[in-house]
């Protein structure tokens, strides 16, 4: 499993003080994967409408008209606590880095965004 986790800032000015502030908004997903799998497959546990969901959101936040500013996309692979924890180290990273692969496919996006 990967977790996509998402975080914007929302800059709003006061008109009578000209002051910034930042409100913070985030978001889960969670994408799956076969067991011993890296490869992303949309038709698995409801991942399709995790990815649509993503799509939309990086969409959105591509929208010159859209109030809010990506600050960061943090991911997290897992793996089952089966095996070797050596072995689920590895495929943690290799699910982490498909996620990326796939962001980086599917979005024009700052890649120091990711993280």
């Amino acid at each position: 499993m990967v977790a996509f986790h998402n975080a914007a800032a929302q800059t709003v000015a006061l008109s009578q003080e000209n002051i910034n502030f930042q409100k913070q908004i985030s978001d889960t997903l969670y994408v799956y994967f076969k067991v011993g799998k890296t490869d992303i497959m949309p038709s698995y546990m409801g991942n399709s409408a995790t990815l649509n969901a993503f799509d939309r959101l990086l969409t959105d936040f591509a929208t010159p008209r859209f109030k809010y500013t990506l600050k960061a996309i943090t991911l997290q692979g897992s793996a089952s606590p089966d095996g070797k924890a050596s072995w689920n180290r590895i495929l943690a990273t290799r699910r982490s880095n498909a996620i990326i692969r796939y962001i980086r496919n599917e979005h024009s996006l700052n890649q120091e965004l990711v993280k």
